[in-house]
């Protein structure tokens, strides 16, 4: 019998027949953070193949703190980078926080740690991908279309992007670079980042790399994520050289191998920040890799949130790969998250424990299940693989080729 944790400190037992279970994931290897300042002090002081970042920010510089949505506990971050700044002659004046929270109390809350007359004087923005005016033209890209950035990140002196590292081969990952674009680009430039195309990945990590090239960026922060908000590391300096320690660092937390496929994959999502559309589509793509043909995926979660456009098409469709083609065309933002859907229903039955609706549920293809029938329907099953916090992880069968996207079957539902 398996304890198995999801959702926000929820638990449930799986009970498998003996032999069933092939393989238990639990994700992530390592200890996490206990003391997240000290850490983060430490990487700003001995950043990877750069100076100290109270060496690389000047008196007088404007500065610019760039945040990736979704950093775990962002505001101790934010505010060890900013007493850094001001420790060594920058003013709080010179520096920008530029976020895409919608909420203005929820920024004003990263800034809460800080003095009352550093918080006050610290500007804030909100990126908006549809506010022209908000944005600058940088250059053309190799493709020849037009590459805008957020105004402030365009002209500052010294920006520092903070994100969260993921392993090599999670889907929808583009590199550090990505942070900055095209989190904080053009929705246009947003949209092509969202492709269920496989084939565009590395071009876009490319792109995403140019555009750093071009705006100078030479330093960044990276947290390697553990369960929940837990972090497991703080990495901080020159870009590429973060990628490349952080890289291995994500796939040694959050890389595993299998022996072979199963008929049955249950994977769960961990913490109530997690529960999103985003994390179901990275965990059935992780799921994927490791469920046999017409096996099928049982998913536990909290989820509540409503479907976004992309999967509203997957809704009592009749042909999925119509579906595909159309978010490939036309993506939307949560094109990518559809897609993974769309081939988790053709490889196979999606099993979701959720928050949301039976008949919603059903309208997507899945099948909805209670948390009392996951082991009468893993009994139906002659093999399982366990997945935990599945949509942070990657798993590969062994002897396999690591794939970047689940392939598609391109058997459509009838």
């Amino acid at each position: 019998m398996a304890l198995l944790r999801y959702g926000n400190q929820q638990s449930l037992k799986l009970e498998l027949a003996p032999g069933l279970l092939r393989a238990q994931c639990d994700a992530p290897r390592g200890e996490p953070v206990r003391d997240l300042g000290a850490a983060v002090d430490r990487a700003l002081a001995e950043p990877l193949d750069f100076p100290s970042l109270a060496q690389a920010a000047m008196p007088l510089d404007k500065v610019v703190l760039a945040l990736s949505p979704g950093v775990p506990q962002a505001a101790t971050i934010i505010e060890c980078a900013i007493c850094v700044l001001t420790g060594n002659g920058v003013a709080a004046h010179d520096i920008t926080l530029v976020h895409t929270l919608a909420s203005e109390t929820a920024a004003r809350e990263l800034l809460a740690g800080l003095p009352p007359d550093v918080r006050k004087a610290v500007h804030l923005v909100t990126h908006d991908p549809l506010n022209r005016d908000t944005l600058s033209y940088l250059a053309a890209a190799t493709d020849a279309k037009p590459i805008y950035v957020n105004r402030a990140i365009h002209d500052a002196d010294f920006v520092i992007s903070i994100g969260e590292l993921r392993p090599t081969d999670s889907p929808g990952y583009h590199g550090v670079n990505s942070c900055i674009f095209p989190t904080f680009s053009d929705e246009a430039s947003q949209g092509r980042y969202q492709s269920p195309r496989a084939s565009q990945h590395s071009r876009l990590a490319r792109q995403a790399e140019e555009v750093a090239w071009l705006l100078g960026l030479s330093f960044t922060i990276q947290i390697v994520p553990g369960v929940d908000s837990e972090i497991l590391h703080v990495l901080a300096g020159d870009p590429r050289s973060v990628l490349q320690r952080g890289t291995r660092l994500c796939d040694e937390a959050w890389n595993f191998e299998v022996p072979q496929r199963a008929s049955l994959v249950v994977a769960t999502i961990e913490g109530p920040a997690d529960q999103t559309w985003d994390s179901v589509g990275r965990a059935l793509a992780a799921a994927a890799w490791t469920v046999s043909a017409e096996g099928a995926v049982a998913l536990c979660t909290e989820l509540a949130e409503r479907p976004g456009a992309g999967l509203q098409q997957v809704i009592g469709a009749d042909n999925l790969d119509e579906v595909l083609d159309d978010l490939a065309q036309h993506p939307a933002a949560d094109a990518l998250v559809a897609a993974q859907v769309v081939h988790a229903l053709q490889r196979g039955r999606v099993y979701l424990i959720s928050r949301l609706d039976d008949e919603l549920v059903e309208e997507l293809g899945m099948s909805p299940l209670a948390v009392s029938r996951l082991s009468a329907v893993a009994a139906r099953y002659d093999s399982c693989i366990v997945l935990t916090n599945a949509h942070r992880a990657t798993v590969h069968v062994r002897g396999d080729a690591p794939a970047r996207t689940a392939t598609s079957s391109q058997k459509s539902r009838s």
